[in-house]
């Protein structure tokens, strides 16, 4: 699955794009069995958890992290200035189905 970004809102931090998932926009879903990352390190082993992961940073937000691990290899998100580890996150997610227009 491919991620492609409308608005989005929250507490943590503004939408820039240095920031948690503006990072991710357009990327594939990465597995520890499946790695669709551009990195050259296979980013959902090295940063335990499955996410849309980017180049060779892997991430700027991964809310798919060990909420127990303060760290960017727990639940965590730069807003472009520094990093953010929360307690618990919410995120939601909805299938936009393709225009049908002649």
């Amino acid at each position: 699955y491919r991620l492609r970004l409308g608005s989005y809102s929250g507490t943590i931090g503004e939408a820039n794009s240095n920031s948690g998932l503006t990072f991710s926009n357009n990327q594939q879903f990465s597995t520890f069995d499946r790695d669709n990352d551009r990195s050259s390190a296979h980013c959902a082993i090295s940063q335990h958890g499955a996410w849309w992961y980017g180049n060779s940073f892997c991430h700027r937000s991964n809310l798919n992290g060990n909420m127990s691990v303060k760290s960017r290899l727990g639940l965590s998100w730069c807003d472009g200035r520094s990093w953010k580890y929360p307690d618990y996150t919410e995120m939601k997610v909805r299938k936009i189905r393709p225009s049908t227009s002649p």
